[in-house]
């Protein structure tokens, strides 16, 4: 049972912290989504414990499927967040320029101005000078990047303006793998199910179990 728990608990932290790798300005939907994904992983844990009394093999396919369903939903988030912006270069950090009527709030809730990075990059023969689509802190931008040095960017091969700072592409496709790999497990354990007789215990065990789980 413990590392049943375990795996469970590993599958919405992974989940979880693939909505770290966002910029400020995304900060507050990342924050709700982690916050809304909190409460579903302990409601998970707390129905597994249950189903760990009365049926083992549902507790694990009703996980698995909610664990599937989760990652799913964080990597179509992921995949529209990024776009269409999946060409690669390599550009040099110029500076910041402030956004003249954006802000957002931090984790503290406190309201702070957002900035957009400048980069210089050659992309397709051609240079380019102009701000990223990612908006962060002036806190942020001092710890991220450093006026001079070069950093990876992903922009639309279409329209070379159009560019992230980082990569984002991977952590999309993590969770879709992720979440093939639970859809599975879970499809296998529901085929196992059918296959074996049912045994449904009577009121008596039931409630025997029931009262077991609550003290």
């Amino acid at each position: 049972m413990f590392y049943q728990l375990l795996l469970v608990a590993l599958v919405f932290l992974m989940a979880i912290s693939t909505l770290n790798n966002v910029s400020d300005a995304e900060g507050e939907t990342a924050r709700t989504v982690r916050r809304a994904l909190s409460i579903i992983a302990v409601a998970v844990l707390v129905a597994f414990l249950v189903f760990h009394r009365l049926a083992l093999r549902e507790g694990m396919i009703g996980t698995m499927a909610v664990g599937f369903v989760a990652l799913a939903a964080i990597g179509v988030y992921r995949l529209r967040a990024q776009g269409r912006r999946t060409a690669q270069t390599v550009g040099v950090y110029l500076g910041s320029n402030a956004v003249e009527g954006r802000s957002a709030k931090d984790s503290s809730g406190r309201e702070l101005p957002l900035y957009e990075p400048v980069f210089e990059y050659e992309y397709g023969g051609e240079m380019y000078c102009t701000p990223a689509r990612d908006l962060y802190f002036s806190r942020t931008l001092y710890r991220l990047f450093h006026r001079g040095r070069r950093y990876r960017l992903w922009l639309d091969a279409s329209n070379p303006w159009d560019y992230q700072c980082g990569p984002r592409s991977r952590y999309a496709w993590e969770c879709f793998v992720l979440a093939a790999v639970f859809l599975a497990i879970a499809a296998m354990m529901f085929g196992t199910v059918r296959m074996q007789p049912a045994m449904a215990p009577d009121s008596l065990q039931t409630a025997s179990a029931v009262a077991a789980l609550l003290g």
